[in-house]
């Protein structure tokens, strides 16, 4: 005779037992296995650092456009590349324009924490840290690199750089988003087959930030045309929303 089950017995009959206990076995290894491949398939993370809860000092010049740049001055001043580009952000999903509106080209000291990713470096600032000194210095010019056409995606700068990880793709479509709406610097990261990354600041044709324009194209394949120019260590891509062209 076979064995019934009833539910509210606190054990199955010995038959039922036999029956369901190494399926059950069989199901939780097969679930186990499948988990540890799909996090095996993963790629890694980008490495990107978020020096969280460790504050520096620092001191240079303020160069406002498009998005605010601190620019400190390297040991010996190197004709070449006389200084270090920071950009900067406020805590959280904002941007340092409204704070630094009106200060290109003053001397400003203030305390912040880094963020930083291949060659691109950025400042989390402690607003309340800020002091604008009355000297003001040079800022260096533009070089024209000429007009390009190139594919890639529209990132958040702040958490591409390593604030999260990751911090690119659909996967981050929605925070991206909101950073870019308050006034964190948009990137455009042009990746080579190689695996390497060129990465470039989107400005306008009049040199300032474009954002609230740029929400509806981030986290797409894009091929976009505009005008390279080249400041310091950084690459400004000037362009307009139209250029953007979805793949």
């Amino acid at each position: 005779m076979r064995d019934f089950y009833v539910g509210y017995r606190p054990k199955a009959a010995p038959g039922t037992a036999r029956f369901i206990g190494p399926r059950v076995l069989g199901i939780v290894a097969i679930a186990v296995l499948l988990a540890a491949l799909i996090a095996l398939a993963q790629k890694p993370f980008a490495v990107a650092t978020f020096e969280f809860g460790d504050t520096r000092a620092f001191e240079g010049i303020v160069s406002e456009f498009p998005y605010p740049t601190l620019l400190v001055a390297r040991p010996g001043r190197s004709s070449d590349m006389p200084y270090s580009r920071y950009l900067l952000t406020a805590p959280g999903k904002r941007g340092m324009a409204d704070v630094l509106g009106g200060r290109h080209g003053d001397a400003v000291s203030l305390r912040g924490t880094l963020i930083y990713r291949d060659d691109q470096a950025m400042i989390e600032v402690l607003p309340e840290t800020l002091v604008v000194s009355p000297m003001a210095g040079a800022l260096p010019g533009d070089e024209i690199l000429g007009d390009i056409k190139v594919r890639g995606e529209i990132v958040d700068s702040k958490c591409y750089l390593g604030v999260m990880k990751p911090g690119e793709f659909k996967t981050h479509k929605a925070c991206a988003i909101r950073c870019l709406s308050g006034g964190i610097p948009a990137l455009f990261v042009v990746r080579g087959r190689d695996g390497s990354a060129d990465h470039l600041l989107i400005a306008g044709p009049d040199g300032k930030a474009l954002n609230d324009e740029l929400l509806e194209l981030v986290a797409r394949p894009l091929e976009v045309t505009g005008q390279l120019r080249r400041r310091g260590t950084e690459l400004i891509l000037q362009t307009t929303p139209q250029s953007f062209v979805a793949l």
